[in-house]
């Protein structure tokens, strides 16, 4: 049988195993989808600080670090891992404006330029 279509068996035939998958995706999924939209406004009200700050700007970088692309609705296909780095570089960058680490909006998208170049072009970072 087809891995989807077992598990869909399996919940219909155990009532606690459906509520544990259920339970499982709302804690996992639903609550880290929460967490990176959470830390997109913390991110956002940091870089309202920055001179010249760019909403669109900055979002769009965001899904070429974690995602490597630019797209809308993104975060509602992420994996766990993917929200859990999406969270993280939020909440990194939010700090290092807060502060004072990033002082500007084109410090901010030079380290962020830094991130997905560590992440994608590891070779340029020998350094």
């Amino acid at each position: 049988m087809e891995p989807l279509l077992f598990i869909d068996f399996a919940m219909w035939l155990n009532p606690k195993f459906k509520y544990d998958v259920l339970k499982f995706i709302y804690d996992e999924l639903i609550q880290s989808r929460h967490l990176a939209g959470d830390n997109y406004k913390a991110f956002s009200k940091s870089g309202v600080q920055l001179k010249g700050y760019d909403f669109k700007q900055a979002a769009t970088a965001l899904n070429w670090i974690v995602f490597n692309k630019k797209g809308k609705d993104l975060r509602q296909s992420a994996t766990q891992e993917q929200l859990k780095e999406l969270h993280t570089v939020e909440e990194k960058l939010s700090f290092a404006i807060d502060m004072g680490y990033i002082k500007t909006f084109e410090q901010l998208m030079s380290s962020m330029r830094k991130l997905w170049n560590e992440k994608y072009n590891p070779v340029l970072n020998l350094n």
